[in-house]
């Protein structure tokens, strides 16, 4: 299975959650979730419906064990793609 850019995104974001201690083996489901949103997302692209799930449940992860924090949000912003088709130009 290729890897798209939200699936990455998505695990760089479980990756340093888990190097911040902010995830724990019961957030398993959770984890997976956001990974099974991201392929969908990367997929289907066009789908808002698919879109709007994910966004909610990086949310999720990210309230997960932690105060909310601008570092981590920083990131997260840094390590988000834009939407739309690049080929129009």
């Amino acid at each position: 299975m290729k890897s798209g850019p939200q699936r990455r995104a998505t695990m760089r974001l479980v990756r340093t959650l888990k190097d911040a201690g902010r995830l724990e083996d019961v957030d398993h489901a959770e984890v997976e979730a956001a990974k099974g949103l991201a392929q969908s997302v990367d997929e289907n692209p066009a789908n808002a419906s698919l879109w709007k799930e994910y966004r909610a449940q990086i949310q999720r992860l990210r309230e997960l064990h932690g105060d909310h924090d601008d570092t981590l949000d920083n990131l997260i912003a840094s390590l988000s793609t834009p939407v739309g088709d690049s080929s129009t130009g």
